[in-house]
Protein backbone atom coordinates (compact mmCIF):
# COMPACT_ATOMS: atom_id res chain seq x y z
CA UNK A 1 0.00 0.00 0.00
CA UNK A 2 2.97 2.65 0.23
CA UNK A 3 2.89 3.05 -3.85
CA UNK A 4 -0.44 4.26 -3.06
CA UNK A 5 -0.74 8.21 -3.94
CA UNK A 6 -3.22 10.36 -2.12
CA UNK A 7 -4.75 13.15 -5.11
CA UNK A 8 -4.77 15.99 -2.34
CA UNK A 9 -2.19 19.12 -1.81
CA UNK A 10 -1.71 18.55 1.97
CA UNK A 11 -1.11 22.31 1.76
CA UNK A 12 -4.88 22.68 0.62
CA UNK A 13 -5.72 20.86 3.47
CA UNK A 14 -4.20 22.49 5.98
CA UNK A 15 -5.53 26.29 4.88
CA UNK A 16 -9.48 24.38 4.87
CA UNK A 17 -8.08 23.46 8.74
CA UNK A 18 -6.65 26.75 9.42
CA UNK A 19 -9.64 28.30 8.27
CA UNK A 20 -12.62 25.99 9.94
CA UNK A 21 -10.16 26.47 13.66
CA UNK A 22 -10.31 30.13 12.85
CA UNK A 23 -14.44 29.97 12.21
CA UNK A 24 -14.98 27.82 15.20
CA UNK A 25 -13.02 30.27 17.54
CA UNK A 26 -15.24 33.59 16.12
CA UNK A 27 -18.93 31.12 16.68
CA UNK A 28 -20.35 31.57 20.19
CA UNK A 29 -23.04 28.88 19.57
CA UNK A 30 -23.43 25.56 19.43
CA UNK A 31 -25.31 25.48 16.21
CA UNK A 32 -23.13 28.00 14.28
CA UNK A 33 -20.19 25.42 15.10
CA UNK A 34 -21.93 22.91 13.79
CA UNK A 35 -22.78 24.63 10.67
CA UNK A 36 -19.16 25.53 10.47
CA UNK A 37 -18.16 21.86 10.44
CA UNK A 38 -20.52 20.37 8.39
CA UNK A 39 -19.73 23.15 5.69
CA UNK A 40 -16.08 22.21 5.74
CA UNK A 41 -16.61 18.65 5.44
CA UNK A 42 -18.87 19.61 2.59
CA UNK A 43 -16.45 21.76 1.06
CA UNK A 44 -13.15 19.14 1.69
CA UNK A 45 -15.34 16.00 0.45
CA UNK A 46 -16.39 18.19 -2.80
CA UNK A 47 -13.59 20.32 -4.00
CA UNK A 48 -10.59 18.94 -2.84
CA UNK A 49 -10.91 15.18 -4.18
CA UNK A 50 -9.64 12.99 -0.77
CA UNK A 51 -8.82 9.81 -2.15
CA UNK A 52 -9.50 7.00 0.79
CA UNK A 53 -7.72 3.84 0.78
CA UNK A 54 -9.68 0.63 1.68
CA UNK A 55 -8.17 -0.58 5.09
CA UNK A 56 -5.38 -3.10 4.41
CA UNK A 57 -6.35 -6.55 4.24
CA UNK A 58 -3.81 -7.58 7.05
CA UNK A 59 -4.98 -5.16 9.89
CA UNK A 60 -6.08 -7.01 12.80
CA UNK A 61 -9.27 -6.11 13.86
CA UNK A 62 -10.60 -5.22 17.70
CA UNK A 63 -14.08 -4.56 19.44
CA UNK A 64 -15.72 -5.47 16.33
CA UNK A 65 -16.78 -9.15 15.31
CA UNK A 66 -15.36 -8.44 11.59
CA UNK A 67 -13.21 -6.33 9.52
CA UNK A 68 -14.82 -3.14 8.36
CA UNK A 69 -14.81 -1.90 4.82
CA UNK A 70 -14.70 1.72 4.18
CA UNK A 71 -16.38 1.42 1.05
CA UNK A 72 -19.93 -0.70 2.21
CA UNK A 73 -19.69 -0.96 6.32
CA UNK A 74 -18.78 3.01 6.88
CA UNK A 75 -20.62 4.48 3.64
CA UNK A 76 -23.04 7.03 4.10
CA UNK A 77 -21.82 7.77 7.77
CA UNK A 78 -19.49 10.89 8.46
CA UNK A 79 -16.30 8.80 9.94
CA UNK A 80 -13.78 9.43 12.52
CA UNK A 81 -10.52 7.94 11.75
CA UNK A 82 -8.40 8.34 14.65
CA UNK A 83 -4.28 7.28 14.13
CA UNK A 84 -3.23 6.85 17.11
CA UNK A 85 -0.51 4.52 19.14
CA UNK A 86 -0.91 3.58 23.13
CA UNK A 87 2.05 4.62 24.47
CA UNK A 88 1.30 8.28 22.99
CA UNK A 89 0.38 10.91 25.68
CA UNK A 90 -1.92 13.51 23.34
CA UNK A 91 -3.94 10.62 22.00
CA UNK A 92 -4.61 9.07 25.41
CA UNK A 93 -5.67 12.74 26.53
CA UNK A 94 -8.44 12.97 23.15
CA UNK A 95 -10.00 9.72 24.44
CA UNK A 96 -12.51 11.20 26.63
CA UNK A 97 -13.41 13.74 23.75
CA UNK A 98 -13.95 10.91 21.09
CA UNK A 99 -16.66 9.11 23.45
CA UNK A 100 -18.30 11.93 24.00
CA UNK A 101 -18.31 12.32 20.35
CA UNK A 102 -19.72 8.76 19.69
CA UNK A 103 -22.28 9.04 22.22
CA UNK A 104 -23.30 12.45 21.33
CA UNK A 105 -23.86 11.63 18.00
CA UNK A 106 -23.95 7.99 17.32
CA UNK A 107 -27.73 8.04 16.06
CA UNK A 108 -26.65 10.65 13.35
CA UNK A 109 -24.03 8.65 11.78
CA UNK A 110 -21.30 9.49 12.83
CA UNK A 111 -18.85 6.63 13.32
CA UNK A 112 -14.95 6.84 15.23
CA UNK A 113 -12.63 3.70 14.25
CA UNK A 114 -9.13 3.75 15.74
CA UNK A 115 -6.21 3.00 13.90
CA UNK A 116 -3.38 2.11 15.47
CA UNK A 117 -0.06 3.21 13.68
CA UNK A 118 3.00 1.84 16.01
CA UNK A 119 6.10 3.68 16.13
CA UNK A 120 7.93 1.12 18.34
CA UNK A 121 8.27 -2.37 17.85
CA UNK A 122 6.64 -3.26 20.76
CA UNK A 123 3.58 -1.20 19.50
CA UNK A 124 2.92 -3.79 16.47
CA UNK A 125 2.23 -6.58 18.56
CA UNK A 126 -1.62 -7.30 18.30
CA UNK A 127 -1.96 -8.38 21.67
CA UNK A 128 -0.04 -5.18 23.46
CA UNK A 129 -2.81 -3.22 21.33
CA UNK A 130 -5.72 -5.17 22.78
CA UNK A 131 -4.58 -4.57 26.31
CA UNK A 132 -4.52 -0.89 26.03
CA UNK A 133 -7.89 -1.17 24.15
CA UNK A 134 -8.88 -2.78 27.59
CA UNK A 135 -6.88 -0.13 29.93
CA UNK A 136 -8.10 2.83 28.49
CA UNK A 137 -11.91 1.27 28.23
CA UNK A 138 -11.85 2.15 24.11
CA UNK A 139 -15.24 1.09 22.94
CA UNK A 140 -15.11 1.72 19.28
CA UNK A 141 -13.65 -0.60 16.13
CA UNK A 142 -9.64 -0.30 16.21
CA UNK A 143 -7.65 -1.62 13.32
CA UNK A 144 -4.07 -2.40 14.01
CA UNK A 145 -1.64 -1.57 11.23
CA UNK A 146 1.31 -2.93 12.50
CA UNK A 147 3.17 -2.00 8.66
CA UNK A 148 1.04 1.27 8.65
CA UNK A 149 0.18 1.04 5.98
CA UNK A 150 -2.95 3.45 6.14
CA UNK A 151 -0.80 6.03 7.67
CA UNK A 152 1.72 5.78 5.28
CA UNK A 153 -0.71 5.70 2.29
CA UNK A 154 -2.68 9.33 4.06
CA UNK A 155 0.92 11.13 4.33
CA UNK A 156 0.62 11.39 8.03
CA UNK A 157 3.35 12.42 10.55
CA UNK A 158 2.12 12.90 13.85
CA UNK A 159 0.07 11.06 16.51
CA UNK A 160 -2.56 11.70 17.42
CA UNK A 161 -4.09 12.65 13.60
CA UNK A 162 -8.04 12.52 13.26
CA UNK A 163 -9.34 12.25 9.90
CA UNK A 164 -12.51 12.86 9.25
CA UNK A 165 -14.56 11.72 6.38
CA UNK A 166 -17.84 12.98 5.17
CA UNK A 167 -20.79 11.15 3.58
CA UNK A 168 -19.38 10.79 0.56
CA UNK A 169 -15.81 10.09 -0.68
CA UNK A 170 -13.50 8.55 -3.03
CA UNK A 171 -12.16 4.98 -2.86
CA UNK A 172 -8.82 4.10 -3.92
Amino acid sequence: MADVAVSLDLSLLLNCQYRLESRLTEEVDEESKTEAIISHISYVTKELNLIVPEFPNDVQWLNTSRPLKTGSDLKGKVVVLDFFTYCCINCIHILPILEKLETKYNDEGVVVVGVHSAKFENEKVVENVFSAVLRYNIRHPVANDPRGQLWESLSLSCWPTLVVLGLVYVLH
